[in-house]
């Protein structure tokens, strides 16, 4: 599944209704573990074996605390953040930089993804994604070294969060190499970055 929320807030909102999805789920979903709901209303027991759930928020760092209080429940470690300060000036309402037709831009992408899915789903050999040696090492040192810088400034309460980034950011590195694909039609395994 995929959530993508404009506003953080709805998120946030929904987590304290009775029919609101719960961090429990979000977590478990971060590690395609089982999650199963049992609803006391109609006695409804559903169970999604093996989760895959996507979430794409965007909102002020205010707001983000409304939706991760705290970081010991596990919830905090399992989202990849995206910062930034807005620098630039006022845009001109008046004048138009859109040259691009993005409805049918996305349509078009979206069909390139849906095919390579396609192919990728019907390979008869298991994909294997593999780094370079290099960047196995590279990799290796920078979070160990992320874990003791860590570990020094605050103690182990981010280690969590820190080894949940090695995962993330491995899962980035899958996703990417498959789109490369669409470049260069190379659908051999092992997938190497």
């Amino acid at each position: 599944g995929i959530i993508w929320e404009s506003e953080s807030d709805t998120m946030a909102q929904t987590a304290k209704n009775e029919w609101g999805v719960s961090s429990d789920i979000y977590r478990k979903s971060f590690h395609h573990e089982a999650v199963s709901l049992c609803r006391r209303k109609e006695k409804e027991y559903m169970e999604v074996k093996r989760p895959k759930l996507s979430i794409v928020m965007s909102g002020t760092p205010k707001q983000l605390l409304s939706i991760l209080p705290e970081v010991e429940n596990g919830l905090f470690s399992r989202y990849l953040y995206y910062a930034f300060e807005d620098l630039g000036g006022f845009n001109s309402p008046f004048e138009s930089h859109a040259d691009q037709n993005y409805p049918k831009f996305f349509k078009q992408k979206g069909k390139e993804i849906a095919e390579l899915y396609g192919q990728l789903q019907n390979l008869k050999q298991s994909i294997i994604f593999q780094l370079t040696m290099d960047q196995e090492k590279r990799f290796t040192l920078t979070f160990n070294h992320m874990l003791q810088k860590d570990r020094l400034l605050i103690g182990r309460d981010f280690d969590a969060n820190v080894k949940r980034l090695g995962i993330i950011l491995f899962r980035v590195t899958m996703i990417l190499s498959a789109l490369r694909i669409l470049e260069d039609g190379d659908l051999s395994s092992p997938m190497v970055c």
